[in-house]
């Protein structure tokens, strides 16, 4: 099953900010990649497994700052993502996410 569009396209935006993530903008980056988590959380049943995806990246995420080897920490935050991802493959829709009309069942 594939991830409804409300929740794939906050998921690729964080990818992308992740991955083009550089000194310069570090802290921006990371700013929008987990404002683009809390979007895509916003919809979702919370559960054991999503919640806990959900918190992994977002620590993984905080771990850029600072990593000494930051190409390691970057993919460590991209695999985060794809595991949240597929975790999300079977969440249900909240009732904000119905009540705005997303609702994906």
């Amino acid at each position: 099953m594939s991830l409804p569009q409300t929740l794939q396209e906050p998921l690729d935006a964080a990818r992308s900010m992740v991955s083009r993530a550089h000194a310069i903008d570090l802290y921006l980056q990371i700013g929008n990649a987990k404002a683009m988590l809390a979007n895509a959380r916003a919809f979702v049943v919370e559960e054991p497994l999503t919640g806990e995806a959900f918190e992994e990246t977002g620590r993984r995420i905080d771990r850029l700052v600072g990593a000494r080897d930051f190409d390691d920490a970057r993919q460590s935050v991209l695999q985060a993502i794809d595991s949240l991802e597929l975790s999300l493959r079977h969440a249900r829709p909240n009732v904000h996410a119905k009540a705005l009309g997303v609702d994906w069942f």
